[in-house]
């Protein structure tokens, strides 16, 4: 390659766009809307946001991600690589320090000890992390995960998935993103 060639990325901008609409469109379509006078005492820095262990960079990387409803239903999201994506739905209890996780799928249950820290060093996608003592995605090991302001509101993330968010029915609240239908 010459140096007037430009690099180009492994994942064109689009399809990038592309995975984490279908990804926010699985989340939000399994997700159901708190009714009025129903209090939730979760941490609400937890909830209704995408936690990615690390931000895929190429079609081939892996990784995993959880999000956690206001409903105290969750979603373990584990890709192989931008082609092959393992959902799995969970329900959980969080107290002030730990989270409780039940699988229906296989009967499994676990606790964790959590932690949300705004991050000293914020990148370019992260600003904020969750670390799990012993996340049960990961045979109890420890984990780290991240958020970031494209990732908390209709209005911040990018237009191809905002707009396949409010053709789905999402739309942004006081209380964060939720279904109109």
């Amino acid at each position: 390659m010459n140096s007037t060639q430009k690099h180009r990325p492994l994942i064109p901008s689009w399809f990038a766009a592309m995975i984490m609409a279908s990804l926010i469109l699985t989340v939000f379509g399994t997700i159901r809307q708190v009714g009025p006078g129903h209090e939730t005492q979760n941490p609400r820095e937890l909830l209704d946001v995408l936690w990615i262990d690390s931000y895929p960079e190429v079609t081939s990387d892996t990784w995993n991600a959880y999000i956690f409803s206001s409903d105290n239903v969750g979603i373990s999201i584990q890709a192989a690589s931008a082609y092959k994506l393992t959902l799995e739905l969970f329900e959980f209890k969080p107290s002030n320090t730990a989270l409780s996780f039940h699988f229906p799928h296989d009967a499994r249950r676990s606790t964790s000890n959590y932690a949300i820290e705004k991050m000293k060093k914020p990148t370019k996608h992260f600003d904020t992390q969750l670390s799990l003592s012993a996340d049960p995605q990961k045979q109890g090991k420890s984990s780290v995960y991240f958020t970031g302001p494209e990732f908390r509101s209709l209005d911040t993330m990018p237009a191809p998935v905002r707009e396949a968010l409010m053709q789905r029915g999402v739309v942004q609240t006081e209380s964060g993103l939720q279904l109109s239908r």
